[in-house]
């Protein structure tokens, strides 16, 4: 009888105050999903080498190149760290954004990967 239910003030859910296990939930929730990912995190790295992906997408073979031919190796080349995706304006391209690449020249921006898309022409009703 002493673990019952009495009114707001009383004992909840085996015998822990209800202010408790509305925190401990959402601690123990988020312990669970970090520990998750951070595992997955690992399997992923760890097989990395055999499937030949990386955390930034899929990469050739040493040897393969874009043309089939001989080439450059794949590993003269630093792995992308990053990746800036440059959206245009209004009545822009993709293409006619491509020289800010060259504004970015730290070395923190050596292994960076660039994409400058272009969008569909379109009439525009108003601007």
């Amino acid at each position: 009888m002493a673990n019952c239910r009495r009114g707001s003030t009383g004992l909840a859910i085996g015998g822990l105050p209800p202010i408790t296990t509305t925190i401990v939930k959402p601690i123990v929730l988020l312990s669970l999903t970090g520990a998750v990912l951070s595992l997955f995190f690992l399997w992923i790295s760890s097989n990395s080498s055999r499937v030949g992906l990386h955390i930034g997408g899929w990469r050739r073979p040493m040897t393969e190149s874009a043309g089939g031919g001989g080439g450059v190796p794949a590993e003269t080349m630093p792995p992308p760290r990053a990746f800036i995706l440059w959206l245009h304006g209004l009545g822009d391209s993709g293409p006619a954004n491509e020289p800010i690449k060259s504004f970015f020249t730290s070395r923190e921006f050596s292994a960076t990967r660039w994409s400058f898309p272009s969008a569909p022409v379109m009439p525009v009703s108003c601007n």
